[in-house]
Formats: structure tokens, C-alpha cells, sequence
């Protein structure tokens, strides 16, 4: 039983490493992405051979979200000064579409960008550009045009151009996302302002929905503690015959009619709601413009921290109440998730960050409900009266 708890729960930090990905592969502005990028353009026709650069693009986006495009030069020659990037549109460079400027944003949405005061030879430096792909707009490869300015020690000016695209495309998922979507702005009232209480209102919704599979969950995981120390020792008495230990651990199962995949099966649905929702406010645009509390868009990562401290607090939390936080077995995982959610949340946009504190907090809630209502099941109410 020891090795199964202990591949399941590399199995569920294998499933958040993998949602942690996506969000770094791409989905998150100012962390790349996963598309082709653009063809280095080494050395630009009539350009001093001693200043050659290398430009290189990872752009994607999705309709209804934010157009992530990451650009990268790295200097091939001597050292080049007031370094500038900016993207325009192939026959006007102030035409964009089917991209918009996020105008209210000034400080996130702009075309040209200053990449470095000075950038050494051999040197790169990489900045991000996010602009809003309106909904509606059609799958497909849009060309934009990038331009990057620089001067030499001399004080001369060099121009280089080259053409990318942005891909825009849904996922087959894409429908269930725009669900997600719609009811979260019917919550909110479609304001900026409340989109901070209707992801708070959202989670209590689904953790109520989810509340039989959970509980389903935890009690199955409280039968697997009470029948632990047996499950050791045989472990221990049987060490060297594995297959006689798994008969007997099997054998223990079926007296104690204990289901090993009843602990692990209700876990499914609430990983894939999890991760349904996860996309669904991963990028979208009116969280961009969205503030709550301390945070002044929940579609950034919080710059303060507190949503992701807050994060590994309620996974703690969850961790300790349950029936886990009573295993020297599974201690080590308790101390290590909370650590390990703080850090991929640190890069996550706050609203994400935020829901899992909320949802934590609501899953602790519900397990020491449980945990109060097993008490009541098991202390007397009175002295017993003997006849």
C-alpha cells in the first residue's frame, strides 16, 4: 500500500507539472510559446558585417484571449547600443488586425518596445508584446512585420526587418473553455470590478458540485489509513516474497471490502474540472482589465506574492486535516506540495493563483466538517445506564 500511495501521489504531481507546461509553453505572456518561430535574419542586405544580429519569434494566441509574441536578438558582432523592437503590419505599420491595442492598458499593449540600452556581442535579450485577438477572429497564420533599431559605439543607426505570423487556433476543447467563460462573466456581471468576487462565487459553485466525489474520495482515504498498520506489516513480515505480500495485501482488501481504486477513480472528475477551468481563465482578456484587492489585474501574476503564499497555505492546510496528515508515511508530500504550488503560482496569472487559495480553503472547510461530524458518530451523548 506504501508504494501505491506513493505512486499516486507522483501521478497528481505529474498531472500539475504537465497543466504547469502549458501555462510556461506559451500560454502565459512573457513566457514564450510553442509555435515556429520566424527565419533568424543574420545579416541584413547593406548592414556592417561587424554588426550582425539574429532575430527570433514565438508568437501563438487564441481568439477571445491575449496574442502572446516573444521576440529574441541576440548580437553576432561588436557591441550595439539603444537597442528598440517594433511590430507594425506588412503594408501599414499601424495596422495590426486582426490584433487591436489593448488602449485602456497602455503599460501591458504597445508596439515598440525598448529592448536594451546595450546589448555586448555574443549577448541576447528578449522582450513580449501582447495584444488582444478579438472573438470571432478565424483560424489561420496572420503576418506582421518586426523591426528592431540599434547603433554602434559611433553613434551609427542600423534598420533590420523581418516578416512572422501568429497562428490562431482552438483546441478541440475550445467549446467547453467558452462555457466556463460565459458563466464566469454571468457571475461577474460582465464588470471588471467583480470578476474577482464571481471567481470567488464560481468556486464555491463547483466545490458543492464536486462535494459527493470528494467525499467519496476522503472517506475512501480513511479507510486506507485504518487498515495501514496491517498493510506495514505484512510489508515487513513478507519483504523478500513479493508475490505472497501482494496475496495477502489483496486478501486484506476484500475482508475489509475496500475498493484500492475507489480512493483514486472519484479523483478524475475533479482533475478534469480543474483543468477545464484552468484554460478557461488562462489568457482570457477581461481579466486583464480586471483588479481585486491588492492586485491590480488578475490576468498578471500577483506582484506581491500573497496569492500564491496564500496557495501553498490552503494546500497545506488541506494536507494536514486530511487523513494524509496523519501518515509518517505521507508527511514529506505535505510539506513538499504547498512548496511546490507557491513556486508554479509565482508565474501563474493571479486569477489562477487565486482560485486555487479559494478552492483550498473551501476543500479544508469541508474536511474538517467531515472530520466534526465523525467525532459526533463516535462520542457518546451520555452516561450509559446499565439495567
Amino acid at each position: 500500500m506504501k508504494k501505491y500511495r506513493a505512486k499516486w501521489s507522483l501521478f497528481i504531481l505529474i498531472t500539475i507539472t504537465c497543466i504547469s507546461i502549458v501555462g510556461f509553453s506559451g500560454c502565459i505572456p512573457g513566457m514564450g510559446g510553442n509555435k515556429e518561430p520566424s527565419q533568424p535574419n543574420v545579416t541584413a542586405q547593406g548592414m556592417d558585417p561587424n554588426h550582425p544580429i539574429a532575430m527570433s519569434v514565438n508568437a501563438m494566441g487564441k481568439e477571445g484571449e491575449v496574442a502572446s509574441i516573444t521576440i529574441k536578438v541576440e548580437n553576432l558582432g561588436a557591441l550595439i547600443n539603444n537597442v528598440n523592437v517594433s511590430i507594425g503590419g506588412l503594408e501599414n505599420p499601424d495596422d495590426i488586425s486582426p490584433f487591436i491595442m489593448m488602449e485602456d492598458m497602455p503599460d501591458l499593449s504597445m508596439k515598440s518596445q525598448k529592448l536594451a540600452d546595450n546589448l555586448p556581442a555574443g549577448e541576447a535579450a528578449q522582450t513580449t508584446f501582447i495584444f488582444e485577438c478579438p472573438e470571432g477572429t478565424p483560424d489561420g497564420q496572420y503576418n506582421l512585420e518586426m523591426t528592431v533599431t540599434y547603433s554602434d559605439i559611433s553613434g551609427e543607426e542600423y534598420l533590420v526587418t523581418d516578416v512572422f505570423y501568429v497562428k490562431i487556433d482552438r483546441p478541440w476543447y475550445y467549446f467547453i473553455t467558452i462555457a466556463m467563460r460565459r458563466i464566469l462573466d454571468f457571475l461577474s456581471g460582465g464588470s471588471a470590478g467583480w470578476y474577482g468576487l464571481g471567481i470567488i462565487l464560481f468556486t464555491l459553485i463547483l466545490k458543492l458540485l464536486l462535494w459527493p466525489v470528494a467525499k467519496t474520495t476522503m472517506k475512501s482515504q480513511e479507510q486506507m489509513s485504518k487498515i495501514q498498520p496491517k498493510i506495514n506489516e505484512i510489508n515487513k513480515k513478507y519483504k523478500d516474497n513479493p508475490e505472497r505480500k501482494n496475496e495477502l495485501i489483496m486478501d486484506l482488501y476484500k475482508q475489509e471490502n475496500i475498493n484500492p481504486m475507489s480512493g483514486c477513480l472519484p479523483m478524475l472528475p475533479q482533475l478534469v474540472v480543474l483543468w477545464v477551468l484552468y484554460t478557461a481563465l488562462q489568457g482570457y482578456i477581461p481579466l486583464y482589465r480586471a483588479s481585486f484587492l491588492w492586485c491590480p489585474s488578475l490576468g498578471m501574476p500577483d506582484p506581491y506574492y500573497i496569492f500564491p503564499i496564500l496557495a501553498g497555505v490552503s494546500t497545506f492546510l488541506q494536507s494536514y486535516t486530511g487523513p494524509q496528515g496523519k501518515d509518517p508515511q505521507t508527511k514529506s508530500m505535505m510539506y513538499m506540495m504547498p512548496i511546490f504550488f507557491f513556486i508554479i503560482m509565482m508565474r501563474f496569472p493571479a486569477a489562477l493563483s487565486m482560485f486555487w487559495t479559494v478552492y483550498g480553503l473551501f476543500s479544508w472547510g469541508q474536511q474538517a466538517f467531515m472530520n466534526a461530524q465523525k467525532k459526533k458518530k463516535v462520542t457518546p451523548e451520555g452516561p450509559v445506564e446499565l439495567k
